[in-house]
């Protein structure tokens, strides 16, 4: 079991960081920083544990509404973990309230030298699925995203501006 209250995940591009919270009377723990690393940490008083608590809500669904997802793993120990499992689903955790967003599914593949992450997640009306393929070199990440595009562009996907708020 966790000492962290909340533990949020955001993968997306060349982003890779983690950000975690608790609290200890009216005192709130933040703990943040870059997956694979200890972040840093910031120590934050307030008047009574209910408002403590009230602002670490209030911080981790503002995570949440720009894509953090809920993790029940250590955030630090990162790539330098055990080998995962060819394939495993984390279990939805209950929540006194419902939080912005759930993770339904996280699933991690191992294949050669590529490593594979699944996260599908329900946010309100909408259903995001996260994939990220992890490479040992970028010129063999770049070979593999045009040969992905390419495949998708023979299935009658065409290529349009990157949006940002995906």
């Amino acid at each position: 079991m966790s000492d962290w209250d909340v533990q949020l995940v955001f993968t997306e591009g060349s982003s890779n960081k983690f950000w975690r919270a608790r609290t200890d009377g009216g005192r709130m723990f933040v703990n943040y920083g870059r997956i694979g690393t200890n972040g840093q940490t910031q120590v934050k008083d307030f008047p009574t544990p209910d408002k403590a608590k009230s602002e670490m809500e209030k911080v981790a669904g503002s995570k949440r509404r720009k894509g953090y997802v809920d993790e029940g793993g250590d955030p630090a120990a990162g790539e330098a973990a055990a080998p995962a499992p060819a394939a495993k689903k984390a279990e939805a955790k209950p929540a006194a309230k419902a939080p912005a967003s759930v993770q339904l599914a996280d699933l991690e593949l191992s294949q050669g030298k590529r490593k594979i992450e699944l996260r599908l997640v329900q946010d309100g009306s909408q259903l995001r699925t996260v994939v990220v393929e992890h490479y040992d070199s970028p010129t063999r990440a770049a070979e593999a995203f045009e040969r992905i595009a390419q495949a998708m562009a023979d299935e009658g996907y065409q290529r349009v501006p990157m949006r940002k708020d995906l």
